[in-house]
Protein backbone atom coordinates (compact mmCIF):
# COMPACT_ATOMS: atom_id res chain seq x y z
CA UNK A 1 0.00 0.00 0.00
CA UNK A 2 1.27 3.47 -0.82
CA UNK A 3 0.53 6.61 1.15
CA UNK A 4 -0.50 9.67 -0.82
CA UNK A 5 -1.08 13.04 0.89
CA UNK A 6 -4.22 14.89 -0.04
CA UNK A 7 -3.96 18.20 -1.84
CA UNK A 8 -2.61 21.11 0.17
CA UNK A 9 -4.98 24.09 -0.21
CA UNK A 10 -2.45 26.55 1.17
CA UNK A 11 0.44 25.48 -1.04
CA UNK A 12 -0.24 28.16 -3.67
CA UNK A 13 2.86 29.96 -2.39
CA UNK A 14 6.23 28.83 -1.11
CA UNK A 15 6.65 31.98 0.95
CA UNK A 16 6.97 31.70 4.72
CA UNK A 17 3.89 32.51 6.77
CA UNK A 18 5.48 35.73 8.03
CA UNK A 19 6.06 36.87 4.46
CA UNK A 20 2.53 35.92 3.51
CA UNK A 21 1.24 38.09 6.36
CA UNK A 22 3.35 40.98 5.16
CA UNK A 23 1.88 40.46 1.70
CA UNK A 24 -1.59 40.63 3.30
CA UNK A 25 -2.39 37.11 2.15
CA UNK A 26 -5.84 36.10 3.42
CA UNK A 27 -4.95 32.45 3.97
CA UNK A 28 -1.90 33.52 5.94
CA UNK A 29 -3.98 35.65 8.29
CA UNK A 30 -6.49 32.85 8.66
CA UNK A 31 -3.70 30.45 9.63
CA UNK A 32 -2.26 32.91 12.13
CA UNK A 33 -5.67 33.47 13.71
CA UNK A 34 -6.37 29.76 13.99
CA UNK A 35 -2.94 28.96 15.41
CA UNK A 36 -2.31 31.81 17.82
CA UNK A 37 -5.77 32.84 19.04
CA UNK A 38 -5.85 29.99 21.62
CA UNK A 39 -2.41 30.98 22.95
CA UNK A 40 -3.26 34.69 23.22
CA UNK A 41 -6.47 33.75 25.01
CA UNK A 42 -4.45 31.52 27.36
CA UNK A 43 -2.16 34.44 28.24
CA UNK A 44 -5.15 36.68 28.92
CA UNK A 45 -6.93 34.18 31.12
CA UNK A 46 -3.73 33.42 33.03
CA UNK A 47 -3.60 37.12 33.90
CA UNK A 48 -7.00 36.80 35.63
CA UNK A 49 -9.02 38.48 32.91
CA UNK A 50 -12.65 37.44 32.59
CA UNK A 51 -13.69 35.32 29.63
CA UNK A 52 -15.30 38.29 27.86
CA UNK A 53 -12.31 40.57 28.50
CA UNK A 54 -9.95 37.83 27.33
CA UNK A 55 -11.90 37.50 24.09
CA UNK A 56 -11.87 41.27 23.55
CA UNK A 57 -8.13 41.58 24.21
CA UNK A 58 -7.35 38.61 22.01
CA UNK A 59 -9.07 40.38 19.14
CA UNK A 60 -7.23 43.62 19.95
CA UNK A 61 -3.87 41.84 19.91
CA UNK A 62 -4.55 40.25 16.53
CA UNK A 63 -5.57 43.65 15.17
CA UNK A 64 -2.30 45.17 16.43
CA UNK A 65 -0.30 42.36 14.85
CA UNK A 66 -1.94 43.14 11.51
CA UNK A 67 -0.60 46.70 11.68
CA UNK A 68 2.83 45.89 13.10
CA UNK A 69 3.82 42.70 11.30
CA UNK A 70 6.39 44.58 9.22
CA UNK A 71 8.25 45.54 12.41
CA UNK A 72 8.86 41.95 13.46
CA UNK A 73 12.47 40.90 13.01
CA UNK A 74 13.46 37.28 13.53
CA UNK A 75 16.84 37.36 15.22
CA UNK A 76 17.32 33.81 16.47
CA UNK A 77 16.17 31.83 19.49
CA UNK A 78 15.77 34.92 21.67
CA UNK A 79 13.75 36.88 19.13
CA UNK A 80 10.94 34.54 18.14
CA UNK A 81 7.52 35.38 16.79
CA UNK A 82 5.94 33.93 19.92
CA UNK A 83 8.10 36.15 22.12
CA UNK A 84 7.21 39.21 20.04
CA UNK A 85 3.53 38.35 20.26
CA UNK A 86 3.81 37.75 24.01
CA UNK A 87 5.13 41.29 24.53
CA UNK A 88 2.26 42.79 22.51
CA UNK A 89 -0.25 40.77 24.50
CA UNK A 90 1.39 41.66 27.81
CA UNK A 91 1.31 45.35 26.99
CA UNK A 92 -2.40 45.19 26.14
CA UNK A 93 -3.16 43.28 29.33
CA UNK A 94 -1.24 45.83 31.38
CA UNK A 95 -3.09 48.72 29.76
CA UNK A 96 -6.39 46.97 30.46
CA UNK A 97 -5.53 46.30 34.10
CA UNK A 98 -4.46 49.90 34.64
CA UNK A 99 -7.67 51.17 33.05
CA UNK A 100 -9.92 48.91 35.12
CA UNK A 101 -7.97 48.88 38.37
CA UNK A 102 -9.89 51.75 39.96
CA UNK A 103 -13.25 51.21 38.31
CA UNK A 104 -16.18 49.83 40.35
CA UNK A 105 -16.09 46.61 38.39
CA UNK A 106 -12.33 46.63 38.07
CA UNK A 107 -10.01 43.76 38.82
CA UNK A 108 -8.59 43.97 42.32
CA UNK A 109 -6.42 42.10 44.74
CA UNK A 110 -2.75 41.90 45.57
CA UNK A 111 -2.11 39.22 42.94
CA UNK A 112 -2.89 41.58 40.07
CA UNK A 113 -0.97 44.44 41.73
CA UNK A 114 2.07 42.22 42.18
CA UNK A 115 1.80 41.11 38.55
CA UNK A 116 1.65 44.72 37.38
CA UNK A 117 4.60 45.72 39.56
CA UNK A 118 6.73 42.98 38.01
CA UNK A 119 6.45 44.53 34.57
CA UNK A 120 8.97 47.11 33.51
CA UNK A 121 8.02 50.29 31.69
CA UNK A 122 8.89 48.68 28.37
CA UNK A 123 6.31 45.98 28.91
CA UNK A 124 8.90 43.26 29.44
CA UNK A 125 8.52 40.94 32.43
CA UNK A 126 11.36 41.19 34.92
CA UNK A 127 11.20 37.44 35.48
CA UNK A 128 11.95 34.71 32.98
CA UNK A 129 9.26 32.47 31.57
CA UNK A 130 9.22 29.35 33.74
CA UNK A 131 9.77 25.98 32.02
CA UNK A 132 6.25 24.75 32.79
CA UNK A 133 4.66 27.80 31.14
CA UNK A 134 7.05 27.47 28.20
CA UNK A 135 6.04 23.84 27.73
CA UNK A 136 2.35 24.73 27.97
CA UNK A 137 2.70 27.39 25.29
CA UNK A 138 4.57 25.05 22.97
CA UNK A 139 1.99 22.33 23.55
CA UNK A 140 -0.88 24.68 22.66
CA UNK A 141 0.83 25.74 19.43
CA UNK A 142 1.91 22.25 18.42
CA UNK A 143 -1.49 20.67 19.03
CA UNK A 144 -3.24 23.43 17.10
CA UNK A 145 -0.80 23.19 14.20
CA UNK A 146 -1.49 19.46 13.96
CA UNK A 147 -5.24 20.08 13.92
CA UNK A 148 -4.85 22.54 11.06
CA UNK A 149 -3.06 20.13 8.71
CA UNK A 150 -4.59 16.77 9.66
CA UNK A 151 -7.31 16.91 7.00
CA UNK A 152 -4.64 17.16 4.30
CA UNK A 153 -3.46 13.57 4.82
CA UNK A 154 -4.91 10.10 4.39
CA UNK A 155 -5.78 8.26 7.59
CA UNK A 156 -2.89 5.76 7.38
CA UNK A 157 -0.38 8.53 6.72
CA UNK A 158 -1.57 10.48 9.73
CA UNK A 159 -1.74 7.42 11.99
CA UNK A 160 1.80 6.41 11.04
CA UNK A 161 3.05 9.91 11.85
CA UNK A 162 1.24 10.16 15.21
CA UNK A 163 2.29 6.73 16.39
CA UNK A 164 5.97 7.17 15.50
CA UNK A 165 6.58 10.89 16.01
CA UNK A 166 4.20 11.53 18.93
CA UNK A 167 3.56 8.21 20.65
CA UNK A 168 7.14 6.99 20.25
CA UNK A 169 6.35 3.58 18.78
CA UNK A 170 8.92 1.87 16.60
CA UNK A 171 8.67 2.00 12.83
CA UNK A 172 8.53 -1.79 12.66
CA UNK A 173 5.62 -2.08 15.10
CA UNK A 174 3.59 0.61 13.37
CA UNK A 175 4.27 -0.89 9.96
CA UNK A 176 3.06 -4.29 11.15
CA UNK A 177 -0.13 -2.85 12.67
CA UNK A 178 -1.01 -0.79 9.59
CA UNK A 179 0.02 -3.36 7.01
CA UNK A 180 2.66 -1.06 5.54
CA UNK A 181 6.33 -1.37 4.80
CA UNK A 182 8.77 0.29 7.17
CA UNK A 183 9.79 2.58 4.32
CA UNK A 184 6.18 3.70 3.86
CA UNK A 185 5.92 4.53 7.57
CA UNK A 186 9.12 6.55 7.46
CA UNK A 187 7.87 8.36 4.37
CA UNK A 188 4.56 9.16 6.09
CA UNK A 189 6.37 10.66 9.07
CA UNK A 190 8.62 12.71 6.79
CA UNK A 191 5.70 14.06 4.75
CA UNK A 192 3.81 15.33 7.77
CA UNK A 193 6.91 16.86 9.37
CA UNK A 194 7.79 18.54 6.09
CA UNK A 195 4.28 19.98 5.90
CA UNK A 196 4.51 21.31 9.45
CA UNK A 197 7.81 23.01 8.70
CA UNK A 198 6.63 24.50 5.41
CA UNK A 199 3.43 25.92 6.89
CA UNK A 200 4.48 26.92 10.40
CA UNK A 201 8.25 26.61 10.57
CA UNK A 202 8.88 30.34 10.97
CA UNK A 203 6.39 30.94 13.79
CA UNK A 204 6.28 27.78 15.95
CA UNK A 205 9.42 28.48 18.01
Amino acid sequence: MTLTPRSHPTDQTSLSLIQRLRNNDDTGWQRLNELYRPLIHFWCRRSQLSESDAEDLTQEVLAIVSTKIDSFQHGGDKDTFRGWLRVITRNQILMHLRATRNSPQGIGGSTVLDWMNNIQATGEESEKIDPQTENTERHILFQKSLELIQSEFETNTWTAFIQTAIDGRTTADVAADLGLSKGAVRTARYRVLRRLRSEFGDILN
